[in-house]
């Protein structure tokens, strides 16, 4: 029968063990990282994880078994987020009960640990399949003309468009919409000409992804620019706000009217082809910048620069919360002008 003492150094060794093997995977501060998520990030976290993850089992769960291509890098976060939660709730539960004298619960506590350890390096070190088709995106289908979009905001009703001329405008995504989008007049400095800074909470966003906010500053002799500014009056502000579901139904009567094969991600993707044709390769950043990004990887899902229109977009300048990573390479380009100065329209 094993001792108390035999119980106790067991115990011990396993749980200096697991802290060290913890600390070199950065566990403790993943778990910290973990409390910044929002409520609903958390709920779909836990509900990956709920059928994957079991340290009550040798093998961990099913983990990664089985994940497709396109889930992959989602699944993939969602169990590491979960892992670190359950390494530390089991580290807490395990101090607990070594305090209270308990150490067949601690030794159990202290397995499911090294379990989570375990099942980290699992995730961690798995590969991502290879795709097995090609994924449906608008990309492919966007129409080949100049003047789509005014065709489709035209076809909007005037309640549907403010929210179409500020996607026209901005390739804003129908859940940022929803959120609400402050459009303000601003005014050169130096010029005295007129701009709008559109302001958009971004949406897809986590530890290493996405921008919590961006500003675009559009030129007003743009058509888009024009179309956007027209629906202010004479207001210097106003917040654009439309359902992610009504947009949708907006753009099924817009395909209705025009014979237009688009939607709101359509004109999204146009806005990424514009983009990326007016910036060049080295204007990545702020193609990933405009469009709500952290990598220029990103954008690799959008339009290309062979659908690109003729004309500007009328982006002066894009701000953004967070640097982007860059990962791809190119030719120096300018891209849109920075660091000019703005000041709101007086009256």
């Amino acid at each position: 029968m094993v001792s108390k003492m035999e119980k106790r150094s067991k115990v011990i060794a396993l749980v200096k063990e697991t802290t060290q093997l913890g600390q070199e995977r950065g566990l403790v501060d993943r778990a910290k990282a973990t409390k910044k998520v929002s409520e609903k990030t958390q709920r779909s976290y836990d509900k990956t994880a709920s059928t994957r993850i079991d340290l009550n089992q040798q093998d961990c769960g099913r983990l990664m078994d089985g994940v497709s291509a396109r889930s992959w890098h989602t699944i993939k976060a969602s169990l590491l987020h979960v892992i670190s939660q359950r390494y530390m709730e089991a580290r807490k539960t395990c101090d607990h009960l070594q305090k209270t004298g308990d150490w067949d619960g601690a030794g159990k506590q202290a397995v499911i640990a090294r379990r989570a350890i375990i099942a980290f390096d699992k995730v961690q070190e798995s590969e991502r399949p290879e795709p097995t088709k090609k994924r449906a995106t608008k990309r492919g289908t966007l129409p080949k003309s100049d003047d789509w979009q005014r065709r489709a905001y035209n076809a909007a009703t005037p309640t549907q468009q403010p929210a179409v001329a500020l996607i026209w405008a901005t390739g804003a995504r129908p859940e940022e919409v929803e959120r609400g989008v402050s459009v303000e007049r601003l005014t050169h400095n130096e010029s005295g000409k007129e701009y709008l800074a559109v302001t958009i909470s971004g949406a897809k966003i986590t530890k290493t992804s996405g921008q919590e906010q961006r500003t675009i500053v559009i030129d007003l002799d743009s058509d888009a620019g024009k179309v956007l500014s027209d629906h202010m009056g004479e207001k210097d502000e106003v917040i654009i706000r439309r359902g992610a579901k009504r947009l949708n139904k907006d753009f099924t009567a817009i395909r209705e009217r025009t014979g237009l094969k688009v939607s709101p991600y359509s004109m999204r993707h146009q806005m990424s082809a514009n983009l990326k044709a007016e910036f060049g390769v080295d204007g990545a950043k702020k193609v990933a910048q405009a469009m709500g990004h952290a990598t220029t990887r990103s954008q690799g899902r959008y339009g290309s620069a062979q659908q690109a229109q003729s004309g500007k977009t009328g982006v002066f300048k894009v701000q953004a919360s967070r640097p982007v990573k860059e990962t791809r390479s190119g030719p120096k380009h300018s891209g849109p002008e920075a660091g000019s100065s703005f000041s709101n329209r007086p009256g």
